[in-house]
């Protein structure tokens, strides 16, 4: 609740919020093993470059997509992952609103909100 006063805030008077739990944890069985998955984002909110930091997924490609609030895909790529802990960096021409950042590989699926201003 107190994050959304900010954010509202933040909208009225022009001034640039940045989410203090911009982490975000899911914790997945796959086999016999459990493993964490984490995707961090920055800035939040965001005019056109976003910073994707994406932890406990495996080597590979992942499927990257940016979804609008009506549950449209505005955006999707393939990713090549070379480490369990990576940064991507995507540019974002998106119009000004929320969306969805969902990260799926193989078992492995997170997503986190973002804003564009």
């Amino acid at each position: 609740m107190k994050r959304t006063y900010l954010f509202a805030i933040a909208l009225l008077t022009g001034i640039q919020a940045f989410s203090q739990d911009s982490l975000h944890a899911q914790t997945i069985k796959t086999g016999d093993s459990i493993k964490k998955v984490s995707l961090e984002m920055f800035p939040n909110p965001v005019r056109n470059k976003l910073i994707v930091r994406l932890k406990g997924f495996e080597s590979g490609i992942a499927d990257v997509k940016v979804i609008d609030f009506k549950g449209n895909i505005v955006r999707k790529e393939n990713r090549l992952l070379v480490s369990a802990d990576e940064e991507l960096v995507m540019f974002i021409f998106l119009k000004a609103g929320a969306y969805f950042l969902l990260v799926n590989q193989n078992q492995k699926s997170i997503k986190k909100k973002f804003v564009v201003i």
